[in-house]
């Protein structure tokens, strides 16, 4: 018996000194701001203040400036968006912040994909960028338990290391921070010229067909997060952002998920902007200029994105239609398209 006792003690006492260990080389990870995503002490510090939020993936991270918002809408925001980020990870965040501070706005960008993501195929990348934004290790270890299956432990343990040396590497070389607290969550990108002539456009076509079903975990998150969102009176905007012409053309399948936001738009009463059918698009958003790669925008796309945004949603709070704006559908996008390209 006392030999077994020993055992576990000395089974007990590894673990905590390995806990131990694997919590010292991470912490400048979590605690440290070495990546834009590791903002969690930039909002505890504006709690109280904050009154119009972001929520969305990588395409909202890169598309809504927040520094426009502010000046455009005399606002004070927050864009809460990240890559790869779940609904679940989504719901969590925005549930944080509308519990300590007074939000009025609330835009949720929905890419074509946001409710047909499988977090099952697609991996805990995501996940791991979620629990840097969260608040402490206590936060961050229910969130661990909550989204992070068992089979991902190891990778999961395996990418927090690697960052972990990473960040102690930049903390002893006195690396600058990537994060700006200044930019409230907003990642800014440069410009990618994604031009294309008439034979790339015909030899790209609808080569491949959006089909993805939708899935009940995303949904049930993002019913919460707008339902959420309306019990304490907050204003919800949906918002589909642009993509570049090159993608537009490859995909055929749009449509399907266009039908599903306007639906549950109308259900919810929310504004719903999809600005691939905004018939200004083209102008406003070059391909050469407007785009950091297909599916997110530059910089310069992000300020004019921004701007007419605010624009529109505020035509819209005056009780101006602006439906004539937009196409009706993805089958007149892709007519007008065709038109402006012309055959090869």
């Amino acid at each position: 018996m006392r030999n077994f006792k020993r055992a576990v003690f000395a089974t007990l006492a590894f673990l905590l000194c390995l806990a131990l260990m694997v919590e010292v080389i991470v912490w400048p990870y979590f605690n440290r701001p070495n990546y834009f995503y590791e903002d969690a002490r930039v909002r505890a510090d504006l709690a109280g203040s904050i009154d119009t939020l972001v929520s969305g993936s990588s395409q909202g991270a890169c598309a809504f400036n927040t520094r426009i918002l502010d000046e455009t809408l005399g606002a004070n925001s927050y864009n809460l968006s990240g890559p790869l980020m779940t609904m679940e990870a989504r719901r969590t965040l925005l549930k944080k912040e509308i519990a300590r501070n007074p939000v009025k706005t609330v835009f949720i960008e929905l890419s074509f994909n946001a409710l047909t993501r499988n977090r099952r195929k697609e991996g805990p990348e995501g996940e791991l960028y979620a629990m840097t934004r969260m608040d402490g290790i206590w936060e961050r270890t229910a969130y661990f338990f909550k989204a992070v299956r068992p089979e991902e432990y190891f990778e999961v343990g395996n990418y927090n290391l690697h960052r972990g040396f990473d960040a102690w590497s930049a903390m002893l070389h006195h690396k600058p921070t990537e994060l700006d607290p200044e930019v409230k969550g907003y990642l800014a990108r440069p410009s990618v010229d994604f031009s294309m002539d008439s034979e790339e456009f015909a030899s790209l076509h609808h080569t491949y067909s959006f089909k993805d079903e939708d899935r009940w975990d995303n949904k049930l998150a993002f019913f919460d997060l707008v339902e959420s969102c309306q019990a304490k009176g907050i204003e919800v905007v949906f918002v589909t952002t642009p993509l570049a012409d090159r993608l537009l053309a490859l995909y055929d399948g749009f449509e399907h998920a266009h039908q599903d936001y306007l639906y549950y738009a109308e259900k919810y009463h929310c504004t719903y902007l999809d600005f691939n059918l905004y018939r200004d698009r083209d102008a406003l958003f070059p391909d050469d200029t407007a785009f950091y790669d297909r599916y997110h925008l530059s910089e310069s796309g992000a300020e004019t994105f921004t701007r007419e945004l605010v624009s529109l949603y505020e035509r819209i709070r005056a009780g101006e239609d602006i439906s004539g704006l937009f196409y009706e559908d993805y089958a007149a996008l892709d007519a007008a398209m065709t038109e402006a390209y012309g055959t090869p």
